[in-house]
């Protein structure tokens, strides 16, 4: 079974009540789609920086996100991803700002997950939303076009 890293902006879409903005309508719909219909194709982890970003703001919609990450794998942040996430942004693979999507990368990348299911997007070097396959070449800091 593939293995797919979950961050935060996938739990904060499946959960979130529902939008007027149509952008985010899309987002949420195309987030509980895959939730329902394809989840259970994949062994679904997730991180300690996803719990702890979840874990911030109001109380209702931090339980509502926290109970989805429930029985999840949940990976540490290692020294080694701190390291890798560090890179990534040192070498311009995501924005200076963005330690948090760097953190995320760089854990789903140390575990060889398959696929990283996320929204941010915008991030990225790869253009594309949801579901990013991470493929071997992309393992590294290096791999990454800067924009």
């Amino acid at each position: 079974m593939e293995t797919v890293y979950i961050d935060t902006s996938i739990v904060s879409y499946l959960v979130s009540h529902p939008s007027r903005d149509v952008v985010v309508v899309g987002k949420q719909a195309a987030t509980r789609d895959w939730w329902q219909r394809r989840r259970g194709a994949f062994h679904c982890v997730t991180s300690d920086e996803t719990i702890a970003e979840a874990s911030r703001g109001d109380a209702t919609p931090i339980s509502l996100r926290l109970e989805v990450l429930r029985g999840m794998a949940q990976l540490p942040v290692s020294e080694e991803a701190e390291a890798l996430a560090g890179e990534f942004l040192g070498k311009g693979a995501l924005p200076t700002i963005a330690r948090s999507d760097a953190l995320h990368l760089a854990v789903a990348t140390l575990v060889e997950a398959e696929y990283l299911l996320t929204w941010n997007s915008e991030n990225s070097s790869i253009r594309r939303t949801a579901l990013f396959p991470i493929l071997p070449w992309q393992r590294t800091p290096d791999c990454f076009s800067i924009r």
